[in-house]
């Protein structure tokens, strides 16, 4: 509904998943996300005070939005059942294909990953991009994204 009116700017307070589930529904709506959650790998750490002041600048107008706002890589994630039903999904930090399971869990076992998906490779980072940033950086405002396959060493991929 906020996207829907027209608003200038979001604050999102929360994790990962927070921020992932706004982005999948305000798409192109400038975001200023604040981690609150636990061990964040997405929001990068901000002083709230100033988030909230540069976000309301921008919001106004007094801010252009070549000074004010920075993009976000992110992974379109194509995922199909074994029936051949397509679904659409969207990963902001990373996409992993295990052979062990499916969802949004931990994984303990790295004989059990294939391929590694990552929007931006840190090995200052939490998840898979310190793994992926171990074998080959990828900054977040660089262009591109990573690919690690196990059977593989990194493959750099430009989308």
């Amino acid at each position: 509904m906020m996207r829907e009116t027209g608003v200038g700017a979001l604050i999102v307070l929360g994790g990962d998943g927070t921020h992932r589930a706004v982005v999948r529904e305000c798409g192109d709506v400038p975001l200023a996300g604040l981690s609150t959650g636990t061990n964040n790998a997405y929001p990068e750490m901000r002083e709230p005070t100033i988030s909230g002041l540069a976000a309301g600048l921008y919001a106004t107008g007094r801010i252009p939005p070549e000074e004010a706002l920075a993009s976000n890589k992110w992974l379109e994630v194509e995922i199909r059942d074994r029936d051949g039903n397509v679904g659409h999904d969207i990963a902001l930090v990373d996409a992993v294909i295990s052979h062990e399971h499916i969802g949004a869990r931990a994984l303990w076992k790295i004989d059990q990953l294939a391929v590694v998906y990552v929007s931006y490779a840190d090995p200052q980072a939490i998840s898979m991009s310190a793994i992926a940033g171990l074998l080959e950086p990828v900054g977040r405002g660089d262009a591109g994204r990573l690919a690690v396959d196990s059977a593989s060493r990194a493959n750099a991929n430009s989308r």
